[in-house]
Protein backbone atom coordinates (compact mmCIF):
# COMPACT_ATOMS: atom_id res chain seq x y z
CA UNK A 1 0.00 0.00 0.00
CA UNK A 2 1.55 3.38 -1.17
CA UNK A 3 0.79 6.54 0.37
CA UNK A 4 0.63 9.40 -1.92
CA UNK A 5 2.72 12.36 -0.45
CA UNK A 6 1.42 15.59 -2.00
CA UNK A 7 1.10 19.05 -0.70
CA UNK A 8 -2.37 21.07 -1.44
CA UNK A 9 -2.08 24.81 -1.52
CA UNK A 10 -6.06 24.81 -2.95
CA UNK A 11 -8.09 27.14 -0.81
CA UNK A 12 -11.33 25.14 0.45
CA UNK A 13 -14.29 26.57 1.77
CA UNK A 14 -17.58 25.47 2.66
CA UNK A 15 -20.35 28.13 1.87
CA UNK A 16 -23.70 27.22 3.50
CA UNK A 17 -27.27 29.55 3.30
CA UNK A 18 -29.18 28.75 6.61
CA UNK A 19 -32.60 29.85 7.28
CA UNK A 20 -33.39 30.35 11.03
CA UNK A 21 -37.19 30.03 12.26
CA UNK A 22 -38.07 30.52 15.58
CA UNK A 23 -41.48 28.87 16.26
CA UNK A 24 -42.61 30.02 19.81
CA UNK A 25 -45.96 28.89 21.27
CA UNK A 26 -46.13 30.32 24.44
CA UNK A 27 -45.57 33.12 26.88
CA UNK A 28 -41.41 34.08 26.29
CA UNK A 29 -41.52 36.96 28.89
CA UNK A 30 -43.49 37.48 32.13
CA UNK A 31 -45.73 40.26 32.38
CA UNK A 32 -45.19 41.06 35.95
CA UNK A 33 -42.98 40.13 38.62
CA UNK A 34 -44.52 38.89 42.07
CA UNK A 35 -42.12 39.90 44.98
CA UNK A 36 -42.35 40.64 48.49
CA UNK A 37 -41.38 44.09 49.13
CA UNK A 38 -37.84 44.62 49.36
CA UNK A 39 -36.23 47.60 51.53
CA UNK A 40 -39.54 49.64 51.85
CA UNK A 41 -40.46 48.95 47.79
CA UNK A 42 -43.45 47.97 46.75
CA UNK A 43 -42.07 45.67 43.63
CA UNK A 44 -45.54 44.57 42.66
CA UNK A 45 -46.30 46.76 39.96
CA UNK A 46 -42.66 46.12 38.20
CA UNK A 47 -42.77 44.39 35.02
CA UNK A 48 -40.24 42.78 33.25
CA UNK A 49 -40.57 42.30 29.30
CA UNK A 50 -37.53 41.70 28.56
CA UNK A 51 -36.57 38.43 31.27
CA UNK A 52 -36.14 35.16 29.15
CA UNK A 53 -39.13 32.97 30.72
CA UNK A 54 -39.82 30.68 28.15
CA UNK A 55 -43.71 28.75 28.58
CA UNK A 56 -44.95 26.06 25.90
CA UNK A 57 -43.01 24.87 23.15
CA UNK A 58 -40.69 26.83 21.26
CA UNK A 59 -37.76 26.41 19.45
CA UNK A 60 -35.61 27.02 16.26
CA UNK A 61 -35.05 25.10 12.85
CA UNK A 62 -31.94 26.02 10.47
CA UNK A 63 -32.36 24.51 6.83
CA UNK A 64 -30.18 25.16 3.84
CA UNK A 65 -27.85 24.49 1.51
CA UNK A 66 -24.26 24.51 1.22
CA UNK A 67 -21.47 24.04 -1.29
CA UNK A 68 -17.92 22.01 -0.97
CA UNK A 69 -15.42 23.69 -3.23
CA UNK A 70 -12.97 20.63 -3.58
CA UNK A 71 -13.01 17.08 -2.63
CA UNK A 72 -10.98 16.58 0.55
CA UNK A 73 -10.40 13.68 3.10
CA UNK A 74 -8.77 16.35 5.50
CA UNK A 75 -11.60 18.76 4.70
CA UNK A 76 -14.19 16.22 5.64
CA UNK A 77 -12.39 14.58 8.41
CA UNK A 78 -14.84 15.09 10.95
CA UNK A 79 -17.29 16.60 9.31
CA UNK A 80 -18.33 14.52 6.40
CA UNK A 81 -17.85 17.14 3.75
CA UNK A 82 -15.15 14.85 1.74
CA UNK A 83 -17.33 15.42 -1.53
CA UNK A 84 -17.37 18.10 -4.04
CA UNK A 85 -20.43 19.80 -4.66
CA UNK A 86 -23.53 20.91 -2.97
CA UNK A 87 -24.80 19.23 0.25
CA UNK A 88 -27.98 19.87 2.56
CA UNK A 89 -28.18 20.53 6.14
CA UNK A 90 -30.84 19.76 8.50
CA UNK A 91 -30.89 21.08 12.41
CA UNK A 92 -31.81 22.96 14.93
CA UNK A 93 -33.98 22.77 18.50
CA UNK A 94 -37.02 22.05 20.30
CA UNK A 95 -38.17 22.97 23.96
CA UNK A 96 -40.69 22.85 26.36
CA UNK A 97 -41.54 23.93 29.47
CA UNK A 98 -44.45 23.65 31.82
CA UNK A 99 -45.33 25.69 35.36
CA UNK A 100 -45.08 22.30 37.22
CA UNK A 101 -41.19 22.01 35.99
CA UNK A 102 -41.53 19.70 33.12
CA UNK A 103 -39.24 20.24 30.52
CA UNK A 104 -38.37 18.80 27.08
CA UNK A 105 -34.99 19.58 24.92
CA UNK A 106 -34.22 18.40 21.26
CA UNK A 107 -31.04 19.49 19.60
CA UNK A 108 -30.42 17.83 16.13
CA UNK A 109 -27.63 19.11 13.80
CA UNK A 110 -26.22 18.13 10.47
CA UNK A 111 -28.73 15.66 9.89
CA UNK A 112 -28.22 15.58 6.16
CA UNK A 113 -24.52 14.72 6.67
CA UNK A 114 -22.13 11.58 7.85
CA UNK A 115 -21.61 13.81 10.99
CA UNK A 116 -25.45 14.08 12.13
CA UNK A 117 -25.89 14.44 15.53
CA UNK A 118 -29.48 14.17 17.63
CA UNK A 119 -29.96 15.03 21.43
CA UNK A 120 -32.94 14.36 23.85
CA UNK A 121 -33.12 15.21 27.24
CA UNK A 122 -36.48 15.33 29.11
CA UNK A 123 -38.33 15.14 32.48
CA UNK A 124 -39.63 17.17 35.64
CA UNK A 125 -37.38 19.30 37.73
CA UNK A 126 -36.09 17.79 41.30
CA UNK A 127 -37.98 14.31 40.26
CA UNK A 128 -36.80 12.61 36.81
CA UNK A 129 -34.42 12.87 33.79
CA UNK A 130 -33.90 10.93 30.83
CA UNK A 131 -31.11 11.08 28.28
CA UNK A 132 -31.43 9.81 24.61
CA UNK A 133 -28.63 10.86 22.23
CA UNK A 134 -27.44 9.56 18.74
CA UNK A 135 -24.20 10.72 17.16
CA UNK A 136 -22.05 9.68 14.26
CA UNK A 137 -18.23 10.36 13.48
CA UNK A 138 -16.43 9.94 10.18
CA UNK A 139 -12.91 9.40 9.85
CA UNK A 140 -10.76 9.28 7.17
CA UNK A 141 -7.30 8.75 6.70
CA UNK A 142 -4.80 8.39 3.81
CA UNK A 143 -5.29 10.86 0.68
CA UNK A 144 -4.73 8.59 -2.82
CA UNK A 145 -3.61 5.65 -0.86
CA UNK A 146 -2.83 2.80 -3.08
CA UNK A 147 -2.57 -0.91 -2.97
CA UNK A 148 -2.62 -3.99 -4.88
CA UNK A 149 -4.15 -6.24 -2.56
CA UNK A 150 -8.03 -7.40 -3.64
CA UNK A 151 -10.40 -8.09 -0.46
CA UNK A 152 -11.67 -11.90 -1.30
CA UNK A 153 -15.26 -13.27 0.13
CA UNK A 154 -13.73 -14.64 3.27
CA UNK A 155 -12.20 -11.55 3.99
CA UNK A 156 -8.16 -12.76 2.55
CA UNK A 157 -6.62 -9.99 0.83
CA UNK A 158 -5.26 -11.48 -2.17
CA UNK A 159 -2.98 -10.11 -4.97
CA UNK A 160 -4.20 -9.79 -8.88
CA UNK A 161 -4.09 -13.15 -10.73
CA UNK A 162 -0.61 -13.55 -12.60
CA UNK A 163 1.10 -11.65 -9.42
CA UNK A 164 5.12 -12.51 -9.98
CA UNK A 165 6.75 -11.90 -6.59
CA UNK A 166 10.24 -10.46 -6.32
CA UNK A 167 12.76 -10.35 -3.17
CA UNK A 168 12.14 -6.32 -3.28
CA UNK A 169 9.64 -4.11 -4.10
CA UNK A 170 11.90 -2.40 -6.58
CA UNK A 171 11.73 -5.58 -8.68
CA UNK A 172 7.89 -6.62 -8.33
CA UNK A 173 7.07 -5.96 -12.19
CA UNK A 174 3.42 -6.36 -11.96
CA UNK A 175 2.96 -3.66 -8.55
CA UNK A 176 2.52 -0.40 -11.08
CA UNK A 177 -0.10 -1.33 -12.63
CA UNK A 178 -1.54 -3.33 -9.75
CA UNK A 179 -2.20 -0.37 -7.63
CA UNK A 180 -5.70 0.48 -7.28
CA UNK A 181 -7.29 3.44 -5.01
CA UNK A 182 -8.65 2.15 -2.07
CA UNK A 183 -10.13 4.39 0.81
CA UNK A 184 -9.07 4.22 4.72
CA UNK A 185 -11.70 5.56 6.76
CA UNK A 186 -13.91 4.86 9.99
CA UNK A 187 -17.07 5.21 10.52
CA UNK A 188 -17.89 5.60 14.42
CA UNK A 189 -22.54 5.05 15.58
CA UNK A 190 -22.53 6.11 18.96
CA UNK A 191 -26.20 5.23 20.66
CA UNK A 192 -26.35 6.95 24.34
CA UNK A 193 -28.92 6.52 27.16
CA UNK A 194 -29.56 7.25 30.05
CA UNK A 195 -32.09 7.91 33.53
CA UNK A 196 -32.13 9.89 36.57
CA UNK A 197 -34.94 9.21 39.48
CA UNK A 198 -34.80 11.47 42.62
CA UNK A 199 -36.66 9.39 45.30
CA UNK A 200 -36.41 12.16 47.73
CA UNK A 201 -34.58 15.06 48.35
CA UNK A 202 -31.60 13.34 49.59
CA UNK A 203 -31.74 10.19 47.83
CA UNK A 204 -31.10 9.61 44.05
CA UNK A 205 -30.25 7.09 41.65
CA UNK A 206 -28.79 7.25 38.44
CA UNK A 207 -28.17 4.73 35.32
CA UNK A 208 -26.15 5.46 32.12
CA UNK A 209 -25.77 3.24 28.67
CA UNK A 210 -22.91 4.10 25.88
CA UNK A 211 -23.00 1.83 22.95
CA UNK A 212 -20.44 2.24 20.19
CA UNK A 213 -19.82 0.71 16.70
CA UNK A 214 -16.87 1.10 14.51
CA UNK A 215 -16.56 0.00 11.17
CA UNK A 216 -14.02 0.64 8.20
CA UNK A 217 -10.26 0.42 7.40
CA UNK A 218 -6.96 1.17 8.25
CA UNK A 219 -3.54 0.93 7.50
CA UNK A 220 -1.43 -2.24 8.96
CA UNK A 221 1.76 -3.57 8.74
CA UNK A 222 3.45 -7.21 8.88
CA UNK A 223 5.97 -9.47 6.91
CA UNK A 224 8.86 -12.31 6.94
CA UNK A 225 11.75 -11.93 8.71
CA UNK A 226 12.76 -8.08 9.26
CA UNK A 227 13.44 -6.88 5.61
CA UNK A 228 10.13 -7.96 4.02
CA UNK A 229 6.91 -5.93 5.21
CA UNK A 230 3.78 -5.44 3.50
CA UNK A 231 1.21 -2.46 4.01
CA UNK A 232 -2.05 -3.27 3.60
CA UNK A 233 -5.40 -2.49 4.73
CA UNK A 234 -6.98 -4.12 7.51
CA UNK A 235 -10.80 -4.51 8.39
CA UNK A 236 -11.89 -2.60 11.40
CA UNK A 237 -15.43 -4.42 13.20
CA UNK A 238 -15.43 -2.82 17.03
CA UNK A 239 -18.32 -3.09 19.25
CA UNK A 240 -18.09 -1.15 22.45
CA UNK A 241 -20.99 -1.64 25.32
CA UNK A 242 -20.44 0.41 28.17
CA UNK A 243 -23.24 0.65 31.37
CA UNK A 244 -23.02 2.64 34.81
CA UNK A 245 -25.27 3.42 37.73
CA UNK A 246 -25.19 5.00 40.68
CA UNK A 247 -27.08 5.84 44.15
CA UNK A 248 -26.63 8.58 45.76
CA UNK A 249 -27.37 10.10 49.38
CA UNK A 250 -27.10 13.57 50.31
CA UNK A 251 -26.81 14.69 53.44
CA UNK A 252 -26.55 17.91 55.09
CA UNK A 253 -22.89 17.98 55.65
CA UNK A 254 -22.28 14.79 53.97
CA UNK A 255 -22.67 12.93 50.89
CA UNK A 256 -21.94 9.02 49.67
CA UNK A 257 -22.36 7.38 45.78
CA UNK A 258 -22.05 3.85 45.63
CA UNK A 259 -21.19 2.91 41.86
CA UNK A 260 -20.71 0.07 39.56
CA UNK A 261 -18.94 0.55 35.67
CA UNK A 262 -18.93 -2.53 33.35
CA UNK A 263 -17.76 -2.13 29.81
CA UNK A 264 -17.11 -5.12 27.06
CA UNK A 265 -15.77 -4.61 23.96
CA UNK A 266 -16.12 -7.12 20.93
CA UNK A 267 -14.00 -7.80 17.68
CA UNK A 268 -15.96 -9.16 14.69
CA UNK A 269 -12.61 -10.09 12.79
CA UNK A 270 -10.03 -11.99 15.09
CA UNK A 271 -7.45 -12.47 12.64
CA UNK A 272 -6.35 -10.82 8.63
CA UNK A 273 -4.92 -12.53 6.41
CA UNK A 274 -3.00 -11.85 3.01
CA UNK A 275 -0.36 -13.23 0.58
CA UNK A 276 2.95 -12.27 0.29
CA UNK A 277 3.96 -10.28 -2.25
CA UNK A 278 7.97 -11.38 -2.10
CA UNK A 279 9.24 -14.26 -2.98
CA UNK A 280 8.19 -16.94 -0.66
CA UNK A 281 10.49 -19.05 1.66
CA UNK A 282 9.94 -21.71 3.88
CA UNK A 283 5.58 -21.94 3.46
CA UNK A 284 5.50 -17.98 3.66
CA UNK A 285 3.25 -17.62 1.15
CA UNK A 286 0.39 -16.46 2.72
CA UNK A 287 0.83 -14.91 6.13
CA UNK A 288 -2.03 -14.09 9.21
CA UNK A 289 -1.70 -11.80 12.43
CA UNK A 290 -4.15 -11.64 15.08
CA UNK A 291 -6.65 -8.93 15.97
CA UNK A 292 -7.54 -7.03 19.04
CA UNK A 293 -8.88 -9.62 21.05
CA UNK A 294 -12.59 -9.38 23.15
CA UNK A 295 -12.36 -8.18 26.14
CA UNK A 296 -14.52 -7.46 29.59
CA UNK A 297 -14.29 -4.60 32.69
CA UNK A 298 -16.06 -3.75 35.37
CA UNK A 299 -15.88 -2.12 38.69
CA UNK A 300 -17.31 -1.17 41.82
CA UNK A 301 -16.45 1.94 43.48
CA UNK A 302 -17.73 4.02 46.77
CA UNK A 303 -17.31 8.13 46.76
CA UNK A 304 -17.68 10.56 49.10
CA UNK A 305 -17.24 13.58 51.47
CA UNK A 306 -18.03 15.34 55.32
CA UNK A 307 -18.09 19.06 55.99
CA UNK A 308 -17.89 18.85 59.88
CA UNK A 309 -17.71 22.79 59.83
CA UNK A 310 -17.02 25.68 57.50
CA UNK A 311 -12.73 24.99 57.65
CA UNK A 312 -12.35 21.69 57.30
CA UNK A 313 -13.15 19.09 54.53
CA UNK A 314 -13.24 15.46 54.17
CA UNK A 315 -13.42 13.98 50.53
CA UNK A 316 -12.17 10.43 49.22
CA UNK A 317 -13.11 7.77 46.58
CA UNK A 318 -12.24 3.74 46.68
CA UNK A 319 -12.41 1.54 43.88
CA UNK A 320 -12.23 -1.90 42.92
CA UNK A 321 -12.02 -3.51 39.61
CA UNK A 322 -11.17 -6.40 37.12
CA UNK A 323 -10.36 -7.02 33.67
CA UNK A 324 -10.57 -10.15 31.67
CA UNK A 325 -9.06 -11.64 28.15
CA UNK A 326 -10.22 -15.22 27.51
CA UNK A 327 -10.34 -15.06 23.77
CA UNK A 328 -9.47 -18.14 21.70
CA UNK A 329 -5.71 -18.17 20.25
CA UNK A 330 -5.63 -18.78 16.77
CA UNK A 331 -5.83 -22.40 15.32
CA UNK A 332 -2.17 -23.75 14.95
CA UNK A 333 1.20 -22.32 16.00
CA UNK A 334 1.34 -20.45 12.72
CA UNK A 335 0.18 -20.34 9.62
CA UNK A 336 3.39 -21.44 8.12
CA UNK A 337 2.83 -25.18 8.06
CA UNK A 338 6.88 -25.75 8.69
CA UNK A 339 5.48 -24.98 12.47
CA UNK A 340 2.42 -26.89 12.64
CA UNK A 341 3.35 -30.00 14.66
CA UNK A 342 4.69 -27.25 17.73
CA UNK A 343 1.72 -27.86 19.99
CA UNK A 344 -0.18 -24.47 21.49
CA UNK A 345 0.54 -23.95 25.71
CA UNK A 346 -2.77 -23.50 26.08
CA UNK A 347 -6.07 -22.45 24.02
CA UNK A 348 -6.75 -19.29 25.08
CA UNK A 349 -5.02 -16.44 26.71
CA UNK A 350 -7.34 -16.32 29.96
CA UNK A 351 -5.81 -12.86 31.00
CA UNK A 352 -7.00 -11.39 34.10
CA UNK A 353 -5.69 -8.30 35.83
CA UNK A 354 -6.99 -6.94 39.18
CA UNK A 355 -7.29 -3.22 40.20
CA UNK A 356 -7.67 -1.70 43.66
CA UNK A 357 -7.33 2.07 44.31
CA UNK A 358 -8.02 4.29 47.21
CA UNK A 359 -8.09 8.21 47.58
CA UNK A 360 -8.49 9.93 50.67
CA UNK A 361 -8.24 14.27 50.64
CA UNK A 362 -8.61 16.25 53.36
CA UNK A 363 -8.35 20.51 53.70
CA UNK A 364 -8.52 22.76 56.50
CA UNK A 365 -8.60 26.47 56.17
CA UNK A 366 -7.74 28.52 59.23
CA UNK A 367 -7.47 32.14 59.42
CA UNK A 368 -4.39 33.28 61.03
CA UNK A 369 -2.24 36.81 60.20
CA UNK A 370 -3.65 35.91 56.56
CA UNK A 371 -5.19 33.38 54.74
CA UNK A 372 -3.40 29.19 55.30
CA UNK A 373 -4.76 26.17 53.54
CA UNK A 374 -3.72 22.68 54.67
CA UNK A 375 -3.95 20.13 52.10
CA UNK A 376 -3.43 16.31 52.86
CA UNK A 377 -3.72 13.80 50.22
CA UNK A 378 -3.51 9.93 50.35
CA UNK A 379 -3.52 7.96 47.31
CA UNK A 380 -3.16 4.17 46.33
CA UNK A 381 -3.06 1.89 43.45
CA UNK A 382 -2.55 -1.20 43.81
CA UNK A 383 -2.60 -3.74 40.10
CA UNK A 384 -2.55 -7.13 40.36
CA UNK A 385 -1.83 -9.35 37.07
CA UNK A 386 -3.20 -12.94 37.72
CA UNK A 387 -2.65 -13.42 33.85
CA UNK A 388 -0.54 -16.73 32.99
CA UNK A 389 3.22 -16.82 31.80
CA UNK A 390 4.11 -19.17 28.97
CA UNK A 391 7.37 -20.44 27.14
CA UNK A 392 6.57 -20.15 23.44
CA UNK A 393 9.17 -20.95 20.73
CA UNK A 394 10.09 -17.73 18.31
CA UNK A 395 8.64 -18.41 14.37
CA UNK A 396 11.01 -15.82 12.85
CA UNK A 397 8.93 -15.70 9.32
CA UNK A 398 5.52 -15.12 11.29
Amino acid sequence: MQHAARQTHTARCCAAASLACLLTCGTAAAESVDAADVSGVDTTRWLCRLCPYPDGWYGALIVGPGWVSDSSNRFGDYRGLDDQGIFGTLGGSLHYRSDDGRYLDLYAANLGLDSRRLDLRGGAAGRYEFRLAWQEIPRYRGDGTRTPFRTAGDGTLNLPAGWRPAAATADMADLADALAETGLGLKREILRAGLTLKFSNRWSYDIDYHHEEKKGTRPFGGGVFMIHATHFPAPVDFTTDRFGMGLALQGDRAHLRAGFVGSEFRNARSSVTWQNPFTAVAGTGTLRAALEPDNRYYQFNLSGAYTPSRRLRFSGRAAWGRMKQNDPFLPGYSINPEFSDLPLPRLSYAGEVDSRSLYLAGRMTARLADRLDLVADLKLDERDNKSPVDLWAPVITD
